[in-house]
């Protein structure tokens, strides 16, 4: 898999970062997909945005930062890779849940978890809260 070209994604880069929220980031291309990761994160009590394609996600990136992401690799307007480095250099983690196979990244590409299609609800809830608790050890999931 070519290696994303982040050069024109500089613009990106803020001294101040972007309000955080407690949002999920889903970015999916897949309308009917989309719509089962928001139903089964809203059932464990998280609060899901939906994006659905790179330039959509990288315009609301400009403005907002989330909890934890959880992103299709495969976008019809380009890879999830380009939004993963901008997540991860933020400190946000990143939860891939892909078609494709976890070698589809960089050899030395770090994700919290893969998660692959077809899903199950349980683990894709598992690797969100995870990731969320990773993050901030006092934060209470219930």
């Amino acid at each position: 898999m070519p290696q994303t070209d982040i050069s024109d994604l500089t613009h990106l880069e803020v001294v101040t970062l972007p309000r955080r929220c407690e949002a999920i980031l889903v970015v999916e291309d897949e309308p009917f997909i989309a719509l089962d990761i928001d139903e089964v994160l809203r059932a464990a009590g998280l609060t899901a945005e939906i994006r659905s394609s790179r330039s959509d996600a990288l315009r609301w990136l400009e403005r907002s930062s989330p909890a934890a992401a959880v992103l299709d690799l495969h976008l019809r307007d380009g890879d999830g890779l380009a939004i993963a480095l901008i997540l991860q250099a933020r400190g946000v983690p990143v939860i891939f849940c892909s078609g494709g196979d976890p070698s589809d990244l960089p050899n030395d590409f770090k994700v919290e978890a893969w998660v692959s299609k077809p899903f199950v609800d349980g683990e894709l809830i598992a690797a969100v809260r995870l990731a969320i608790t990773d993050r901030d050890p006092h934060q209470q999931i219930e």
